[in-house]
């Protein structure tokens, strides 16, 4: 189908299914801090999250799936959603999805974190809180699981779809998109996880009250604070969640890869100025 056509359609259902309240929409990676969103806009709005997915979430990181055929269905329930909920979701960028999202009903943030974080989140996750995530990965050591998420390779299960010979620069690719998505609120992990995760309190209450903002709420300083201090650790998908943590499982050689894979997303992400990086001197 042409482009011209998925557009067409996208926007008949944005209109047919728009709904008078405005929407949250929270999306992110996995591991990237998606937990610690849930739990602050839960309490902040006195709302539930929904989480919808993409009807093929390993297609749309290869760039073989558009909005459409996610799922007709997926994206009325988005939609319709009762005022009372808001929407999670870990879905990559598609051109034909970001258009209906650019509504201005809908309140879009996007978390994101160090790739080398996400990289050692997700390895410790899938060899013990998921096993059906990945099966392979039980059969090999946690230093070759980390080295598989930075290069690619073996494929990876996630429910009953698959995601074959992605790195982590090939799966952040996706997301990067995001990060220029018009009237969108960009939140840092680093940021908003507070110094129980190993960052600062001013940091997180800039980050709450920008939130805040964005979903057109009006908090005190207080107030922001004790949100900080109630999101941390709430959620049994919950690993440490700290900042920094991949200088704990790295080896040399998993710093060598990375940089030839991701040294530049690295860069790019504003996590280092350069490649002289070895895991030693401070983010």
């Amino acid at each position: 189908m042409k482009p011209s056509i998925l557009r067409s359609i996208a926007f008949i259902i944005a209109v047919c299914t728009q709904t008078t309240h405005s929407l949250i929409v929270q999306i992110s990676m996995m591991k990237a801090g998606t937990h610690l969103g849930i739990v602050l806009l839960e309490k902040m709005t006195g709302k539930r999250m929904a989480f919808i997915g993409p009807h093929s979430y390993a297609k749309m990181l290869e760039g073989k799936q558009d909005v459409i055929n996610i799922s007709p269905k997926d994206f009325r329930k988005q939609s319709n959603l009762p005022e009372s909920r808001f929407w999670i979701n870990h879905s990559p960028y598609v051109e034909e999805y970001a258009e209906v999202l650019s509504d201005p009903h809908y309140q879009v943030m996007f978390l994101y974190r160090d790739p080398r974080d996400i990289v050692v989140s997700l390895a410790l996750y899938i060899r013990s809180k998921d096993k059906e995530f990945w099966p392979g990965a039980q059969n090999i050591s946690l230093e070759e699981t980390i080295t598989r998420l930075i290069v690619g390779g073996e494929s990876m299960h996630i429910t009953d779809h698959h995601i074959s010979k992605l790195g982590i620069k090939k799966m952040y690719d996706a997301y990067l998109p995001w990060m220029k998505f018009p009237n969108i609120l960009l939140i840092r992990f680093e940021d908003l996880v507070g110094p129980r995760g190993g960052g600062n309190r001013e940091a997180q209450v800039r980050t709450i009250t920008a939130i805040s903002h964005h979903i057109g709420q009006q908090i005190s300083y207080d107030d922001a604070v004790s949100y900080g201090e109630s999101i941390f650790g709430t959620s049994t998908l919950f690993n440490k969640g700290q900042i920094g943590s991949w200088k704990t499982y790295f080896t040399p050689r998993h710093i060598k890869l990375f940089k030839e894979h991701a040294g530049q997303l690295l860069i790019d992400l504003g996590y280092e100025h350069d490649l002289d990086w070895n895991g030693k001197k401070p983010l």
